[in-house]
């Protein structure tokens, strides 16, 4: 059996026929369009919780952690921002970290329960839902922890920098098991920067330090001047999603709490009007475990690599 034929074994079918527990308002699916980004609440069945929760545990698991090849600590960012003459971004008063605060990307490559969860969840239907798509193909997704104390934000960035991504259409579905407030890492979106109509240089994530190679347009200093933008910081609770546009301006508070820790999913997908679109600024180590050798600018994704999660 091939890595690609394990990873994707595993399956629950009694847990597969568990679709969300409602459909997409006409209210949340003009916010969506209006403020690129919409909180959709009490989606998700406590099953589905309660898989994501057990999945992120393995996954993150300080005995067996899974390696995806693109598996960062929030420390080694703020390291090459320092190295490069940037600052890490702090919420705890005494500037330090307190807990890990850890990343890994492309985990549905290696990691047979996450791919199950990204390909058989709700997140899909609800995808094709959200943006009257006949279509949603996973194209990529990214797991967070940040333990109680981690105190580093994430940056305000956008995704599209990270992202060999272009058309209208890429939906970031964000969701964690555990209640999500300030006070743990609360996810904050500039509204209405979908809009914009500027690809941002990518940076480091816990620094506004552009990442070495990016290309693209200046991102603002927005954590230094947040009375100046329209931010809404989304409480959340389990079986809550919040998905954004892949062009909306986004980051996250960092974890300052004494008790309360934050994992959480990050999942992209593509929809009908989405294509492939080379950028120089994408990251080599985060695209590593996909082939994009097939494809040229304006092409469909399809393919092993980009597998259809809807319909099924």
């Amino acid at each position: 059996m091939t890595q690609v034929a394990a990873v994707r074994s595993k399956r629950k079918p009694w847990l597969e026929r568990i679709g969300p527990l409602r459909k997409v308002t006409r209210a949340e699916r003009d916010a969506f369009e209006r403020d690129g980004v919409t909180h959709l609440r009490a989606i998700l069945p406590p099953d589905w919780v309660a898989e994501l929760a057990g999945t992120l545990d393995d996954c993150f698991s300080e005995e067996r952690p899974v390696v995806t090849g693109a598996d960062l600590d929030y420390s080694q960012f703020a390291a090459l921002a320092a190295h490069l003459g940037g600052t890490t971004l702090n919420d705890n008063p005494d500037q330090q970290s307190h807990g890990r605060a850890l990343i890994k990307t492309d985990v549905h490559h290696v990691h047979a329960g996450f791919y199950f969860f990204a390909h058989y969840s709700p997140f899909a239907q609800v995808v094709a839902d959200l943006a009257d798509s006949r279509e949603v193909r996973l194209y990529e997704d990214q797991i967070f922890l940040k333990e109680s104390g981690s105190g580093i934000r994430t940056a305000f960035h956008q995704d599209a920098s990270y992202f060999h991504v272009g058309g209208e259409t890429c939906c970031v579905c964000w969701a964690s098991p555990d209640v999500v407030t300030r006070e743990n890492g609360a996810m904050g979106y500039v509204l209405g920067s979908h809009k914009w109509g500027k690809i941002f240089q990518a940076n480091l994530f816990a620094s506004q330090t552009v990442m070495p190679g990016s290309i693209g347009d200046t991102l603002p200093d927005i954590e230094g001047n947040e009375a100046d933008y329209d931010i809404r910081y989304i409480d959340s609770a389990p079986g809550d999603m919040i998905i954004h546009d892949y062009r909306t301006v986004h980051g996250a508070i960092g974890n300052t709490s004494a008790t309360m820790g934050r994992r959480a999913a990050s999942i992209r997908y593509t929809t009908d009007n989405a294509h492939f679109l080379f950028r120089q600024s994408a990251p080599a180590a985060a695209n590593a475990l996909r082939d994009y050798s097939q494809f040229s600018d304006g092409d469909a994704f399809s393919g092993e690599d980009f597998p259809l999660a809807w319909p099924r």
